[in-house]
């Protein structure tokens, strides 16, 4: 459920949108296989999906969309980095992405990247269950 999801550790969260044939537009960009059970065409969605999974510069074929960001913000957190972005094409607030220090080299406030959002890891919540959620 999006309650755990979020009590479980640090989550990015997107609005979206369920299209036809049980796809989700996120941004400009259609992903299939992600539609919530019950969700209806056109209705708003959660979208979510944890820092660890999102891919920085992604090869081809290793994300399912891909995304253009800036960075933001830093921050060197032992084993791993994490990263705040801002992409200009997902609502939501900042991205926040963590990746280890060995695979991803020091990147300063105002470099540009690509991100991109492997499908598997992504997880889609109807809004209607999510409004039920209170945060504290």
């Amino acid at each position: 459920t999006l309650f755990v999801a979020q009590f479980d550790g640090a989550m990015n969260e997107f609005s979206g949108f369920a299209e036809e044939g049980g796809n989700v537009r996120l941004g400009s960009q259609l992903l299939q296989g992600i539609q919530p059970p019950g969700a209806r065409v056109h209705e708003r969605l959660k979208i979510c999906i944890r820092p660890e999974h999102i891919v920085v510069n992604p090869a081809v074929g290793t994300a399912d969309v891909t995304f253009d960001a800036t960075v933001r913000m830093t921050e060197f957190l032992g084993a791993f980095r994490r990263l705040h972005l801002t992409v200009p094409e997902l609502s939501g607030g900042p991205v926040v992405v963590d990746q280890s220090v060995s695979a991803l080299q020091a990147m300063s406030a105002g470099a540009s990247l690509r991100i991109g959002l492997p499908a598997r890891h992504i997880r889609g919540y109807a809004n209607a269950a999510a409004d039920q959620i209170e945060r504290p």
